[in-house]
């Protein structure tokens, strides 16, 4: 690993949220929570219960984090399904997924992310710690549970 297991213990316990709009470590915040929803779940997990997220800023933040085979298989699933995913409730989410879900041909080959494109992801983000090490790990105390950094 590129980065100290405080700094990147401290990372994975960020949310999109924590950061500002448009910067470097929300883009990182959203590239891993879409990496642990897709390994375990499928993109087809990550799409249904991250309604917080617009799928255009995933998408960008795929790109400009340097995980351009991740950001090549969203999209390609975004473009099979025709739409795109705004912002909304769990609700909508849930039922244009239901929706639009069976309309991929093979869903459950789309669902995966490629083993090249999984192993291009983590890569991107262990190097986004590490250059953003003194951060990371001056977040919390490293404890990869619970995450206490937004604690009072």
């Amino acid at each position: 690993m590129l980065c100290s297991e405080r700094a990147w213990n401290n990372f994975i316990n960020c949310v999109p949220q924590d950061h500002e709009w448009g910067s470097p470590r929300r883009a990182a915040a959203v590239a891993f929570l879409f990496y642990s929803d897709a390994m375990s779940g499928g993109l087809d997990r990550f799409l249904t219960y991250a309604f917080a997220l617009h799928s255009d800023e995933v998408v960008s933040a795929l790109g400009a984090l340097g995980a351009p085979g991740a950001q090549q298989q969203l999209q390609f699933v975004l473009d099979r399904m025709g739409c795109v995913l705004p912002v909304m409730s769990e609700q909508e989410r849930w039922d244009i997924m239901l929706a639009r879900w069976p309309e991929l041909d093979g869903p459950d080959e789309a669902d995966c992310l490629s083993e090249e494109a999984a192993d291009e992801l983590l890569a991107a983000l262990e190097a986004h710690v590490a250059a953003h090490e003194d951060y990371y790990a001056g977040l919390g105390d490293g404890s990869p549970w619970p995450p206490d950094h937004r604690a009072g």
